[in-house]
């Protein structure tokens, strides 16, 4: 079974990871809080004190981070995965993130051998520890299929969508109609108040 590499260990990336590691994955974790560490170590994962660590001891990495700022950062900077990648490694960020960033990535790993998927997420109602999340993944087709089984190990659905950045581009459009149904919904109500509907 393959050795799961995993940095970002917040509130999405801590339950994703503890559930790639019930399936059975050798985990090696880091985070900026090492107290995020805790209790995936006391499960049985192993500590990577920098990304780069993680990168060497791992055949699939994923990360799972706020924005495009710490994605670039964690893969490309001083200390990051780019100088613990090499031939054979397939890299995942989970992040609702840049379509540019992961390209840029994308770009720079497969010089070295590492095949490069997005993955962002849409959770569903149960939230991530019941594995209520649909995962968009787009890059190479060959390294889709062989991480396929990591990504169900935390999801009840996987959809491959094309190339690198289309499921980056296609989370982004979610939140657009997401948000705009949102704010249709705040305009209806606030119609009704002004003509007398009772809003409950």
């Amino acid at each position: 079974m393959e050795t799961v590499g995993f940095v970002g260990l917040g509130n999405m990336g801590g339950a994703i990871a503890a559930n790639i590691g019930a399936a059975g994955y050798p985990l090696i974790v880091n985070d900026l809080n090492e107290e995020a560490t805790r209790p995936l170590l006391e499960s049985g994962a192993r500590f990577g004190a920098t990304p780069t660590e993680v990168a060497e001891g791992s055949d699939v990495i994923v990360t799972s981070l706020p924005s495009p700022r710490e994605v670039e950062l964690v893969a490309l900077g001083a200390g990051g995965l780019m100088s613990g990648i090499g031939s054979g490694k397939v890299y995942v960020d989970l992040t609702s993130s840049h379509p540019n960033t992961i390209r840029k990535i994308g770009e720079a790993f497969r010089a070295k051998g590492t095949e490069v998927l997005d993955a962002p997420l849409i959770v569903g109602k149960g939230g991530i520890r019941e594995r209520s999340v649909q995962v968009l993944a787009s890059g190479d087709r060959a390294a889709y299929d062989r991480v396929k089984p990591v990504l169900d190990a935390f999801s009840d659905t996987v959809v491959y969508t094309g190339e690198l950045g289309t499921g980056t581009y296609i989370k982004l459009a979610h939140n657009l109609v997401r948000r705009g149904i949102g704010l249709a919904i705040g305009e209806g109500l606030v119609l009704g108040a002004k003509v007398g509907v009772d809003p409950s």
